[in-house]
């Protein structure tokens, strides 16, 4: 390894290949040896490098290292396996040996599988590679590798890769490692036979993997234990993204999908970076548990984030700050997924396209639906002087028609933030456009999310802005303090739409409370006080007055927000210590909690 802290961590090729040739000359079993130590004292010295130089140890640079150690390993073994059993010559021009997945991405993390593809060129594999390829998956086998390997004939391949999306996700990630010219050539081909004929089949197919994988993932990406590689936002939904850019543009750099349109350069810089993270987290946790763990559990944040340089700073601790900024770098990610698939339907890339006069509605001479989504009407809506205003005023027409804002528009609001003022913010006839917006309960949850999304929610209220992708370490909450609120809110609308069968009772009652939209907002604001450490419900009660104030709400209507704020966690704590179906713990309860 080299000893330059600032310099790309790579190993010492010419030593690795010097020594592995030494190879060729010795029996099996001694060349099986000779290999796995190789590979092991390798992967240590790699493992060690990074944690020697935390600071400028890049996720890609470890990632890169394993993939070179590796595939010359691979070189070695398929040239030992290939001889042995009587390969010509000019094997590599009958024959080519591709990577696939994660290593043909050079993206191997310590424990990755292996995933390799033996291609022999036209329709008929030559008798010697029948033989030689059982050898060769045994020899890396004994090197300890852990292989997913499949030997085919570049006909079959085509055929397979037509009907089975699963491999051809694999082969296009596809890099050749040992190839001649014939070879690398059919294998383009087959490719660009997939595009020619499936590409429409294959993203319709990548979309509805998507979709299970988000089923699977829960209704949150914020989960407080995030799995690093299937999770959304993380390493799977980066990979879709270079897949798209293959399948739509026939590249799988990601800056191809700035011909998507809307897409920037920086957008993508941004999803590198993120890449990045993510492969130097996934990496320092096989390195630390010395196998496969994807997880990324509580115990594992907390040492990393001091690894990495976090400190607790004012009332956070480090792992509350590091956190922070990875939610922040995942959402990116998940949001340029949402995008990408968005402008591949809207430019036909998902089927034909829309007519999309025949669902365009107009909501305002500044908005306009089409296909249930909010879409900007004018190109000189942002500098009209009551941009800001509007947008507020938007967010419950749109409610109101039940429509979702565009991610197009949302990331014009992104940009125009600065148009949330502090005199919006104290517009009184927008406090009851706000509390309208709460009060409809059914169709709360959508509004509120589309708005955290763009950025607009945490502007107009800047006490929930400040809870945006910030973690709440403890055993009682699964995802950030966001949100978990965005959830909560999700279960009014669930309660107001007869969807929660496990509250007896509620049909009745629910109906019968008058200030739903007063309810909803001690619900928005009952952890707001989280963001300045421990001691959140004393601090989020005392800030109840300046939203208040801000909303013109009346004193009466103040006390019933200030009242569930303060005494939010009384039923949840009673619940951990009482039976809750009791009937005497119940009037106790009623008794002790009152009313307002």
């Amino acid at each position: 390894m080299t000893s330059d802290p600032a310099s790309v961590a790579l190993p010492d090729i010419a030593r690795v290949r010097s020594e592995l040739a030494a190879t060729a000359a010795m029996p099996r079993a001694d060349a099986v040896q000779v290999c796995r130590s190789l590979r092991t004292r390798e992967l240590a010295a790699i493992g060690a490098w990074q944690n020697a130089h935390l600071a400028d140890a890049s996720g890609t640079a470890i990632v890169e290292a394993i993939t070179a150690v590796s595939d010359e390993i691979v070189r070695t073994l398929v040239a030992r396996a290939f001889a042995k059993l009587g390969a010509p010559d000019d094997w590599s021009e009958q024959v080519g040996i591709f990577a696939l997945g994660g290593y043909g991405r050079r993206e191997m993390n310590p424990s990755s599988d292996l995933d390799l593809l033996v291609m022999a060129t036209g329709s008929k594999a030559p008798d010697w590679l029948t033989k030689a390829y059982p050898d060769l998956q045994a020899l890396l086998w004994d090197v300890k590798f852990t292989v997913g390997a499949s030997q085919r004939p570049a006909a079959e391949l085509a055929r397979i890769i037509d009907e089975d999306f699963v491999t051809a996700t694999a082969v296009i990630e596809q890099r050749p490692i040992v190839a001649g010219s014939r070879p690398v050539a059919e294998m383009q081909d087959l490719l660009a036979r997939l595009r020619r004929r499936q590409s429409l089949a294959f993203l319709r197919y990548k979309l509805e993997e998507l979709a299970k994988r988000r089923a699977q993932a829960g209704v949150s990406l914020f989960q407080m234990e995030p799995n690093l590689k299937s999770n959304p936002g993380c390493l799977r939904d980066v990979q879709l993204l270079r897949t798209m850019a293959f399948i739509v543009f026939g590249s799988r750099d990601l800056s191809a999908l700035t011909g998507l349109e809307v897409i920037t350069a920086r957008d993508l810089e941004e999803v590198t970076v993120a890449n990045d993270h993510l492969l130097r987290l996934r990496s320092l946790l096989h390195f630390h548990h010395q196998r496969k763990q994807d997880v990324f559990q509580l115990a594992d944040q907390v040492r990393m984030a001091r690894s990495l340089g976090w400190a607790d700073v004012s009332s956070l601790r480090a792992v509350e700050h590091f956190m922070k900024a990875h939610y922040a770098q995942v959402l990116h990610v998940h949001q340029m997924v949402d995008l990408s698939i968005s402008r591949l339907r809207a430019l036909g890339h998902l089927g034909h396209k829309l007519i999309l006069i025949k669902s365009r509605k107009v909501l305002s001479p500044d908005f306009t639906a089409v296909q249930g989504q909010v879409y900007l009407s004018h190109k000189d809506f942002w500098s009209l002087p009551d941009a800001g205003s509007r947008l507020i005023r938007m967010c419950r027409l749109a409610q109101s028609r039940d429509v979702r804002i565009s991610l197009e528009l949302q990331r014009a609001i992104k940009a125009n933030l600065a148009l949330i003022t502090d005199e919006v913010r104290h517009d009184p006839s927008l406090g009851r456009v706000f509390l309208e917006i709460l009060a409809d309960a059914g169709r709360i949850h959508p509004i509120l999310e589309d708005m955290h999304n763009c950025g607009l929610l945490g502007a107009y209220m800047p006490e929930f802005g400040n809870l945006t992708c910030h973690m709440q370490f403890d055993s009682y909450h699964q995802y950030t303090v966001d949100q978990h609120t965005l959830l909560a809110m999700s279960y009014i609308d669930a309660v107001a739409a007869g969807r929660m069968p496990g509250l007896p009772g509620m049909a009745t009652i629910f109906p019968a409370v008058k200030r739903k939209d007063l309810l909803a907002l001690g619900l928005l604001l009952h952890d707001m006080g989280k963001y300045m450490g421990r001691g959140h419900v004393a601090r989020g009660a005392i800030m109840v007055s300046e939203v208040a104030d801000r909303l013109g709400l009346t004193e009466e209507e103040e006390d019933f927000v200030y009242f569930l704020v303060e005494r939010h966690v009384s039923l949840s704590d009673a619940s951990r210590m009482r039976n809750v179906h009791e009937p005497s713990f119940l009037r106790e309860f009623a008794t002790k909690l009152q009313s307002t």
